[in-house]
Formats: C-alpha cells, structure tokens, sequence
C-alpha cells in the first residue's frame, strides 16, 4: 500500500543471503505535499499568483490569507518563470512555522554548472536580517527538488541565481515539520548579513563610513580556534626570524648566506627600486602607508637542529586524539631552548603582550618540492604550533609561547621564471605573500584552479603587487571609505589608491555596525605607482577597478567559546573541501576587462541575493592624481 499525499510512504527491501540469514530494510517517508494549504504546506502556483508578463517592478497576490511579493517572475506557458538572476518571491505576511520549501520544475532547466542555483532565505522579520541562507544547486533534467530548515520561521524570500530561466510547477512552502521529496538543499551557513537592513542617509548623498565603529574584530582570520591574536597589524612589531641548516644539509654546500636572508628582511632605501628587491619590511611600511613597520631580527648564525632532516620530515606529533605532522614544530621548540639559554628575551617578541610570540620565521636550507606527496616542510606555508606537553599546554619560554610562524626554504629567494636556482637571491614575492598570512589574509586564488576572481592581480593571488582595499581594511591600515547613498546622483572625487588608500563603497544595503564584514562593492583608482608599478605593472594603464566582496560574517562555538569567521573565501566550490558558492573578493568585469576609463560606464550588476546594484556610474575626466566618478540611482 502506498499512501497518499499528505499521508506518507512506506517501503519494505527484503533480502536473503544464502540461505543463512535475512535483512530487512524499512523504509519510511514523510510525502511531497501537493495542493493549496493541505498538509501545513502552502502551495504557490502561476494561477494563485496571478502570473503574467515579467513585472517591470513589485508585484503583488495573496494566497491563502497569505501576501507575496515578486518581482522578474511570470508566466509565458511553463508555470511560474524565474527571469534569469533575478527572479524572486517572498511573503509580507508572517506565515509561523516555515520548515521547508518543495519545488517542482515544469522542465529541468539550469546547466550543470554548481553556481546555478536557487537561493532560499528564511528569518523571523520581513526585513530578513540575520537571515539564514540556503542554495539548492540546479542539475538540467532534474524536477523534483526539496530544502530543509534548520528551525521554525516566519518570512521566506526564493531567488534564482542561475544563468538560465527557471520553470516551476509549483513550489510549496511547509510549515510545523511537513517535508518533501527530491534532493536536501546545501546548507550554506548562519550568517551575519545587512540584507534589506538599507542604506544609511545623508543629506549630501555620501555617507562617510568609519571602520573603527563596527562591532566586530577588525582581523579576520578563518582559523579563530587555532589563532592565538598573532603579529599585530599596526604599529612596530618585534618579529624573529631564524636561518636553519640541516647537519645534511648545509648552507655552504649550497652558498646560502645569512646576508641575503637579512636583505630580504631588513629595511633598506627602495624609492627606485622595482617590486623584487622590496624588503618584506619596506614592503608593508609602503604598503600601510606607514601604518606598520616591521622589526625583523635575524639570527646572526645558521641554527642547526639536533638531528639531520630525514628525522623531521617524518617527525610525528600528538596533538588531542590526532596525530600530526609536527617536525618543523618541533624545530620551532629546539630554537626557542636554544635563545633562551643564549640569553635571548624572547617575551620582547609578544608586542600586544598576549602571552604568545607574535610570530617567528623561519628560513630552511631544504630543497622546495611542490609534489603531492612531498612532506609539507618542504614547501612555504603559515601555520599554527601544536606542538604541546602532555597535559595539552605550550612549552613556555620567558613566560611566552610559539603560536604564529612562516616556514619556507631559502630557494624562494632565488625564484624566477625558470624555477629556484637563479643566483640571485632577491626575490621576496613568496616571503611577502606567506608573511601576509600571518597579519591575517587568506588566499585569492581558487585553489581549484577553475576560477579566477582577482586574475593574478594581487599579493595574495600571484604574490605580486600590492595588497587591494578590501585587505587593507581588514589590516586597519584604511579605517574610512565614502558611501554612495544618494537619491539621484552625485559626483565625488576620488584619489590614486597608491596616494592614501581612498575609496569609495557601494552596496544595496549596509548595516554600519557590521563594517567591512558584509557585501559591498569597493571603488578605487590605481594610476600603477609604488608597488603596482616598476616590474609589477598589473593593472598595465591606469584606470578605476571594482571589487565585488561578500565578508559576511557566520559565527561558531570552539570549546564553548563563540567565534566569527568570514564565511566565503575565493576557492571555487567545485573544490568540496574548501569552496564556497559566492568569492569572499572579486572583479567586476566589463567587456573589455576590468579596468574602467574615462567615458567608461557601470553597466547592470547583480549582487549575491540576485538584486540589481542601487547605482551605476560614470568616469568624467581622470589624471595622474585623481579621478571624477558621478554615481547614479537606478
């Protein structure tokens, strides 16, 4: 007997197994609720939401007592249309209780692709603040679809974010714990969004936004249950930097030197110099506008661990119940017995006084080898010390112990376009890039190697030129922007980047309180100085570029401690492990790039809940200094 809809299923698999002993599997479903309110599901159909053309704005119908609104959704003989990335329909009146979403497609449109997808919000106010966020990814063919909720709510708002348009038979909204049938929607996460929060007002159409107000922490690390408040941002950092040379490995065998090592770190005058002979420390005073300086202190002599360095390739390290590769770890701690008992103050090294040392640096003599397999010491990389006594606490020295540390061979040096033996050890690019991982930036790159959002043009791309606004904000070393809220339009000003940091915001809503940690467009002029020119020159002519971030904030429990992270990141979400369905940064891309001239226009841009951008604009004139920019309301 199979039952109805509205009453369940059952399905009963017997099987026998020679002859010896049977299974049985049982089986029970909870039905696809079809049909009106019947069920605690109400059913939105093309007829009950009188559908006809697209709608050129808000468009209205109430069913069952219940009004919705919608916008770029009609019918032209397929159901209930979804126009493609815009499309969308949510409730004005509270309907209690809303657990899940059916959606049954008239034809499986939508291409393969993870990125189309339907979009569901669902909050306990109108304005869907702090909502939740789901995505159901569209496979072509496929008809049946189902999310669930985690929780009880009130208000629903269904975009489509696919490039196709979607045809829909209907979609029933289920309410007191009623399910579907099809595939279980992704759960994206909880996170902290402006979402219909609006804009600010100001009378002259420009709100001045000051980061420094918002109620979150201004480093944005996605590591919070292992990160320990490293090398402060801002300010003189006292940071140790230890040369290692392996008994096997010996750095005269190689004609490694310290001196490179130190002009690698050290401040020096670099006003002519091109990007690969900037100092990691000349390289974040220019890049902060001198908001940090670095004071890197070289070991004057090689440290030699204790054993040769098959030992630490190998070395193994408990940690809880996991058992970790920890060899460069256990370095870290034979260095720190070593400077202790040659009467170092390693406590000088905790600038923010935390207990912890900022961060320590460490440069090997190992040979860099980027297969799969390969050890992870032999590669560049910032991470965390695990390395712990039995009783789960961190060896202290001078009452301060290792948390934050770079590890990277001294082939990076000698880095070119042939590979890491060039003879010139000046290349800082790797060193600058790793060292940016300990102030608290992550990887623009897709690590799937399927998209490109920043396409090489950034530190933490390609590990060339220079840090981007978002970045810098995050750092603290730009803590105001100008945010266009006007009616009409205006025009403003706005200075070379490589000047002062200025910039200029733009979003459909903006929650101040939350700060950099939401989404919003960032507006900014590069004219190719300083870092962005010389040898780096990425941006080849001058021009202004768009950022699209999307920093919204989720919040988690480590230890029954609450933390924030940043919840997308740019790894592709192909990349199950690590991806995320919007880029924490990216281009806005026009026709012919991603540079914008004068006369050079804003064209129509869709944000990641699939609203049009509030504003365009326009570039009036632009010099070596400076460029005119009038923003307009759509």
């Amino acid at each position: 007997y199979v039952y109805k809809a509205g009453e369940g299923e059952i399905d009963v698999a017997y099987y026998e197994y020679d002859d010896d002993y049977y299974i049985i599997d049982l089986y029970i479903y909870d039905s696809f609720v079809e049909g009106g309110n019947t069920g605690n599901a109400l059913t939105l159909t093309s007829s009950n939401l009188n559908l006809g053309n697209y709608p050129s704005s808000t468009a209205k119908a109430t069913v069952d007592g219940i009004e919705f609104e919608y916008s770029n959704v009609g019918d032209y003989g397929h159901g209930i249309q979804f126009k493609a990335n815009k499309g969308q329909i949510y409730n004005k009146t509270a309907l209690e209780g809303i657990t899940g979403a059916s959606f049954t497609c008239t034809n499986g449109t939508g291409s393969k692709a993870i990125s189309d997808a339907i979009t569901i919000q669902v909050a306990d106010n109108s304005t869907f603040n702090k909502a939740l966020s789901y995505t159901i990814d569209i496979v072509k063919g496929q008809t049946s679809y189902y999310a669930e909720f985690d929780g009880e709510f009130q208000f629903i708002k269904i975009s489509n974010s696919c490039s196709n348009a979607l045809y829909f038979e209907s979609i029933a909204i289920h309410t007191f714990g009623t399910s579907g049938g099809g595939v279980a929607a992704k759960y994206v996460d909880e996170m902290i969004s402006a979402k219909d929060y609006g804009l600010p007002s100001s009378d002259s159409g420009i709100y001045d936004v000051n980061f420094a107000a918002q109620n979150v922490k201004v480093k944005a690390i996605n590591d919070l249950g292992d990160y320990k408040d490293g090398c402060p941002t801002i300010g003189s950092p006292k940071v140790l930097v230890v040369p290692v040379e392996f008994s096997d490995v010996k750095a005269s065998s190689k004609g490694y030197t310290i001196d490179a090592i130190k002009n690698a770190f050290l401040p020096k005058n670099s006003t002519n110099a091109s990007l690969p002979y900037y100092s990691v420390a000349d390289y974040f005073a220019l890049s902060s506008y001198g908001s940090l300086n670095i004071s890197f202190d070289v070991i004057d002599s090689w440290f030699q661990p204790a054993n040769a360095s098959s030992y630490y390739l190998s070395k193994k390290i408990t940690y809880g119940d996991e058992e970790l590769d920890g060899g460069d770890q256990v370095i870290i701690d034979e260095v720190l017995q070593y400077l202790d008992g040659q009467g170092y103050d390693l406590s000088s090294y905790d600038t923010d006084s935390n207990g912890y040392i900022d961060a320590i640096v460490l440069i090997n003599t190992l040979e860099i080898d980027s297969s799969e397999d390969a050890p992870i010491m032999q590669w560049a990389y910032r991470y965390f010390n695990y390395y712990v006594d039995d009783s789960g606490d961190y060896y202290e020295y001078d009452g301060v112990a290792a948390n934050d540390y770079l590890w990277a061979s001294y082939q990076f040096l000698l880095e070119d376009d042939e590979g890491y033996d060039s003879g010139d050890p000046t290349n800082t690019y790797t060193f600058i890039h790793e060292f940016s991982h300990v102030l608290g930036a992550d990887d623009y790159y897709d690590t799937a190697y399927v998209d490109h959002p920043l396409e090489g043009h950034d530190v933490m791309d390609a590990s060339k030129a220079d840090h981007n606004p978002y970045t810098k904000f995050v750092y603290g070393w730009i803590k105001n922007s100008k945010l266009i809220v006007t009616d009409s339009s205006v025009s403003v000003e706005l200075n070379a980047f490589e000047k002062d940091g200025e910039t200029i915001l733009l979003a459909n809503n903006f929650d101040p309180t939350l700060g950099i940690f939401q989404e919003y467009y960032i507006v900014t002029y590069y004219n190719n100085t300083k870092i962005n020119g010389n040898d780096c020159g990425l941006f080849v002519d001058p021009g202004v570029v768009v950022y699209h971030i999307n920093a919204c904030l989720a919040n988690d429990n480590s230890e029954g401690d609450d933390y924030y992270y940043v919840y997308n990141t740019n790894t592709d979400p192909s990349d199950e492990d690590y991806g995320t369905v919007a880029n924490l940064i990216e281009f806005v891309k026009n026709g012919k790039g991603f540079v914008y001239k004068t006369n050079d226009t804003l064209g129509e841009v869709v944000d990641d809940f699939g609203d049009n951008l509030g504003y365009t604009f326009k570039i009036d004139s632009m010099d070596e200094q400076k460029v005119s920019i009038t923003f307009t309301k759509q």
